[in-house]
């Protein structure tokens, strides 16, 4: 099931800045790492966290790459493109679907 985040207040959708990614993921790893009393490999049990921080956590240029690449739906394709695919995959992204990797970059801005 995807992952959607609820509307700030004021309905529009969340942004992230740099810094905000930065705290937010090491906040999640956190959590994830909490979980290892519970799991041998929690990365693996909360993957979509995991992945969410992978992307997050990419650098201006490679975000705007990435984001140039998603811009572009895929027709008929609920995961894209192939090569939109291979791009999430290559950064070891499986989980994520390129859509919601889409969603993630367009809510970074850059500070």
């Amino acid at each position: 099931m995807p992952f959607h985040p609820p509307p700030s207040p004021r309905g529009r959708a969340a942004q992230l800045s740099p810094g905000g990614a930065v705290q937010l993921c090491r906040d999640l790893r956190a959590v994830i790492e909490s979980f290892a009393r519970f799991s041998s490999r929690p990365a693996t049990s909360l993957r979509r966290l995991h992945e969410s921080c992978q992307l997050l956590e990419l650098s201006a240029a490679e975000r705007s790459r990435m984001l140039r690449l998603m811009a572009t739906p895929a027709e008929h394709s609920v995961d894209g493109s192939t090569a939109q695919r291979k791009a999430l995959t290559d950064l070891g992204i499986h989980v994520i679907s390129a859509a919601e990797g889409r969603d993630f970059l367009s809510r970074m801005h850059n500070d």
